[in-house]
């Protein structure tokens, strides 16, 4: 199995409407790329994606997490962004 990269194609849907989208993750360069659009790893490898009705858009956030528990990840978001009322109401469904 390769852990270096990962990539997926997504379908959104909102209504009628249909987005596409990519991701994909790349060890090596250190890289994130969403819909064409690429961000380092060095500083981040969190990131808050968000579907408007355009494009997705990508906040970057300047920690770093190697946790594997979606809780404490999801801890470390909200406060990165305290004063966001979508991210504080955010909650892990188990």
């Amino acid at each position: 199995m390769d852990w270096t990269s990962a990539s997926e194609e997504t379908i959104w849907r909102d209504g009628d409407s249909e987005r596409r989208f990519s991701f994909a993750y790349r060890l090596f360069p250190r890289r994130l790329e969403i819909d064409g659009e690429t961000w380092s790893l060095e500083r981040s490898n969190v990131f808050v994606v968000r579907l408007d009705d355009q494009h997705p858009t990508v906040e970057p956030l300047a920690l770093q997490s190697s946790s594997a528990s979606s809780v404490e990840v999801l801890r470390k978001i909200q406060a990165a962004l305290p004063h966001d009322p979508e991210i504080a109401s955010l909650k892990v469904v188990h």
